[in-house]
């Protein structure tokens, strides 16, 4: 709790007039394949209020005068995964999950996980499947760069990293913030 109101009090006192969101807003941590998840200890259901009271205590923060940006992570995923199991309620549980979240009236533009804005040439996106432990954070950020051909950052891996390139024609740099 006190990592989210350090957040929403930098966001109050930013006021930026953009503002991007790399993914993982929506743990689902109940529908989550991995460790031991509880469904005792909070349901789906508490999940999509928590996240929902953060995104509506930000948009408070930043103002309506803001765009909030949300590149959907693998976390957020784990509901249309869930519905890729069983195809015939997938569209059904995308369509409920992401009204229950509640972009739209927050007035959130989300893009869908592996999705990515591209703002003024910069990338910004949650990350994709490469795997830290297949290749390191460092060629992570390095694959992510020449996957875009362009500058950009992500997230997703859990750890940091810059890679840069530069030759007489373009630099280009991609950052991993965690």
């Amino acid at each position: 709790e006190k990592k989210v109101d350090a957040v929403i009090e930098f966001a109050s006192d930013w006021r930026p007039h953009r503002l991007f969101l790399l993914g993982d807003v929506f743990d689902l941590f109940s529908w989550s394949p991995f460790g031991d998840a509880k469904p005792d200890m909070f349901g789906i259901i508490d999940e999509l209020r928590a996240g929902k009271e953060f995104l509506a205590r930000l948009r408070g923060a930043v103002g309506e005068d803001c765009k909030i940006y949300l590149t959907l992570g693998n976390h957020e995923s784990r509901a249309t995964r869930l519905g890729s199991a069983i195809p015939a309620i997938r569209d059904f549980i995308a369509e409920h999950l992401v009204s229950d979240m509640g972009f739209d009236e927050l007035g959130v533009r989300y893009f869908a996980y592996g999705g990515y804005v591209d703002f003024l040439g910069f990338v910004i996106t949650h990350g994709l499947w490469h795997s830290t432990a297949l290749f390191g954070s460092i060629n992570v950020a390095k694959r992510m760069m020449e996957r875009f051909d362009s500058s950009g950052v992500s997230g997703h891996v859990h750890q940091r990293a810059t890679v840069g390139s530069s030759s007489p024609e373009r630099s280009r740099s991609w950052h991993i913030v965690g």
